[in-house]
């Protein structure tokens, strides 16, 4: 890649997240697919080894907190009360986890606008979307009282999850000034319709 690198040396870092930041920084900037692990760590004046002490592989920094998120949602979701609206209760889940991660919005921009634009981090087959769409598809077979198999709740995790990187997509790369949870909210709430039609049957 070529980038200049300028006070090497290895940086006073507070923690793994400001690492992360200045990581996700370099992979905004130069793009997923261009740059190397070897580049992130030159220009964030780290040894290799070092950084792949702290991410494995390059797509770590980019899910970081993401991809250990799912416990937290199937908490938050098997913590809805049982007479809350399947949608509702879906809508007030996914919302409800963004709050069990503590980053700053710039940092939390960068990431969704990369996993966004880069295919291979959300692809149908991506392990952080199976998981994610997985704790979905789980949530709605049991309010529904059907398989995870059955099809209207594989479609429905499918389609909450797309709904719902759709909408943080948007809100990372279009600048919004709304709060990330009201842009998701607004997103989610669009499926209620056709959600009430095709489960009161």
């Amino acid at each position: 890649m070529g980038h200049t690198v300028t006070g090497r040396g290895r940086p006073r870092l507070a923690d793994a997240k400001t690492l992360a930041a200045r990581a996700l920084s370099v992979l905004d900037l130069h793009g997923y697919r261009d740059c190397t692990m070897s580049d992130v760590a030159a220009e964030v004046g780290l040894s290799i080894r070092t950084l792949h002490r702290y991410f494995p592989t390059k797509a770590d920094i980019v899910w970081g907190p993401v991809d250990t998120s799912f416990a937290t949602l199937r908490r938050r979701l098997d913590e809805t009360p049982i007479d809350v609206p399947l949608q509702v209760a879906l809508r007030d889940g996914i919302t409800a986890s963004f709050a069990d991660h503590d980053e700053d919005e710039l940092t939390t921009r960068m990431r969704m606008r990369l996993i966004g634009r880069t295919p291979e981090l959300h692809s149908h087959g991506s392990e952080p979307f199976v998981r994610w769409r997985q704790a979905i598809t789980d949530f709605v077979a049991t309010r529904t009282g059907s398989e995870p198999t059955a099809l209207l709740a594989v479609v429905a995790g499918a389609a909450v999850q797309a709904t719902t990187m759709s909408a943080l997509t948007w809100w990372a790369t279009h600048g919004a000034a709304d709060d990330p949870v009201g842009v998701v909210c607004e997103a989610l709430d669009a499926l209620e319709v056709g959600f009430t039609a095709s489960f009161a049957r």
